[in-house]
């Protein structure tokens, strides 16, 4: 073929469009005008529509009110999902203060449990022993009552 690179693709698209060739002032211009500009900034209303459809994870999925831009969107992703991930990290950490806490309640009420458990038992050998004199005394006129008692009530009150 006779032509190459952008005289080629002029020419083909040139039949493509069924026009005759363009000239080269004609392609700079074109080139100008489709040259990448700025899009404006987005507006708040924009910015809270395109974060809620970015982060909806459920139907019915919230509509998109016009097109933007893909770097628009790009960026606005970029943003919510960073916001996400510092919103996770604090959501961390309040679940790890939230099992370190009940980690120490948890070892209190052991702490409280055994604590009852020492001085209920403390409770028990102390009325055995009073049960066991006071039956030594009352029960001094019969050969052996008191011993027998006492021999019962302090094997019962041990655990």
């Amino acid at each position: 073929h006779e032509l190459c690179g952008q005289d080629f693709w002029a020419e083909l698209r040139s039949a493509w469009l069924r026009k005759p060739p363009s000239t080269g002032e004609e392609a700079t211009s074109h080139e100008a005008r489709s040259s990448p500009r700025r899009p404006p900034p987005l507006t708040d209303q924009e910015r809270t529509n395109l974060r809620s459809v970015l982060i909806s994870v459920e139907s019915p999925y919230p509509r998109l009110r016009r097109s933007y831009p893909l770097g628009q969107v790009v960026a606005v992703a970029q943003t919510t999902w960073q916001d996400v991930a510092d919103d996770g990290q604090s959501v961390a950490r309040l679940a790890e203060a939230a099992r370190h806490t009940s980690q120490e309640v948890l070892e209190r009420t052991l702490s409280v449990g055994s604590s009852i458990a020492k001085w209920g038992q403390g409770l028990v050998v102390s009325a055995a022993s009073a049960l066991a004199s006071s039956s030594g005394a009352a029960g001094s006129g019969s050969p052996g009552g008191g011993a027998s008692a006492s021999s019962s009530l302090s094997s019962e009150g041990a655990p």
